[in-house]
């Protein structure tokens, strides 16, 4: 099996590249598309990836096709449909995207592009300052993504309505603001630990990573507060998210024979698929002599085998509150209270 999950949803994010081009006017209104030989000159992909994109946005109504023509461009506006910008400045523009990049941030915006186009709107990702000034003109609201490991300055001044959602509650909480949070999920990750029995407790991370660090930091807490008397929690670093890395420093601390059983808190689902590989590996029984938590919920991670427990943000229920708040401010209201969306312990084989 791969050690990475690669390509996903190329189509889509090609479809939301071209759909930029048109609502920022350097594909205009009325002219015809170009043909899919001369588009793979600008994105350099597979044929059908981008016959794909062109189906999809003629299906929104932003192309309209002639038999042995090029789609004919067009910029319609009905009542009743917004667009919508998705703003996260702080990922690059990349036509291949991969969950080893930062899968938390795809996935929040996923659940709330799936939001939006349930309720008849049409959005687009906005990845630089460049690219939403060039859309602006025809935006109707704009969600700002702000992530505790690369926080950046919220958007100030932009004429249409604006929603933030942050995936912290450790600040004070603002108006137009949706938070996410986990402390309950982790609650019930170090509940199901302690209830396993473990005497030792472990943390895989990518060298220091700010989100992790909160992580540990209120594991801690929690366990404390559980009357946990265990060993204090180790770090150990692997570097990038991904399955191998997870197996070197995991195994050279379990040559330490550390007290059984062992719980691993991994800094994404991946690093804990490959734990438990090397755990399986090794002869240990999972939930038995080792219990491991994965910090992603990637939707895959249900199918791998063995199925990874994962800590995971609420991406459904955070993409239906974010779409209903980005649409009550577009319909008039000035400011809505701030929200919290809980997180969630998906509990599985390992």
């Amino acid at each position: 099996m791969k050690n990475t999950l690669k390509h996903i949803r190329l189509a889509p994010l090609l479809a939301e590249e071209i759909l930029k081009r048109i609502w920022s006017g350097r594909y205009p209104a009325g002219t015809r598309l170009a043909s899919i030989r001369e588009l793979r000159k600008e994105f350099p992909v597979g044929k059908h990836s981008l016959e794909s994109a062109v189906a999809m946005l003629a299906c929104n109504g932003y192309l309209k096709r002639h038999a042995g023509r090029t789609p004919l461009i067009r910029m319609d506006r009905r009542s009743g449909v917004y667009r919508i910008a998705m703003c996260d400045f702080r990922m690059p523009e990349r036509r291949t995207v991969r969950y080893e990049t930062s899968p938390r941030s795809w996935l929040f915006k996923d659940a709330v592009a799936q939001a939006l186009r349930r309720r008849n709107c049409h959005c687009v990702s906005i990845g630089s300052p460049e690219e939403l000034q060039a859309v602006a003109p025809v935006v109707d609201g704009l969600i700002q993504f702000i992530f505790i490991d690369r926080p950046v300055p919220p958007i100030c001044g932009f004429a249409a309505p604006v929603l933030t959602v942050k995936n912290t509650v450790e600040e004070p909480l603002t108006a137009n603001t949706l938070y996410t949070e986990r402390d309950q999920a982790l609650e019930k990750a170090a509940y199901y630990m302690i209830s396993h029995g473990i005497r030792s407790l472990v943390s895989l991370q990518r060298g220091s990573d700010p989100l992790h660090n909160e992580r540990e930091k209120h594991l801690r807490r929690i366990l404390r507060n559980f009357g946990w008397s265990g060993n204090p929690v180790q770090t150990l670093a692997t570097g990038e998210v991904m399955e191998k890395n997870a197996v070197g420093p995991l195994r050279a601390f379990l040559h330490k024979k550390p007290p059984l059983p062992l719980g691993v808190l991994a800094q994404g689902d991946l690093l804990a698929r490959g734990a438990a590989g090397l755990a399986v590996e090794m002869g240990l029984r999972l939930k038995k002599d080792i219990v491991i938590i994965g910090c992603t919920g990637i939707p895959e991670a249900a199918d791998w085998r063995p199925a990874v427990t994962s800590l995971t943000s609420p991406f459904q229920a955070m993409g239906k509150c974010a779409a209903e708040g980005i649409l009550r401010l577009i319909a008039g209201e000035k400011e809505l209270p701030p929200r919290i969306v809980h997180g969630q312990l998906l509990i599985r084989e390992t």
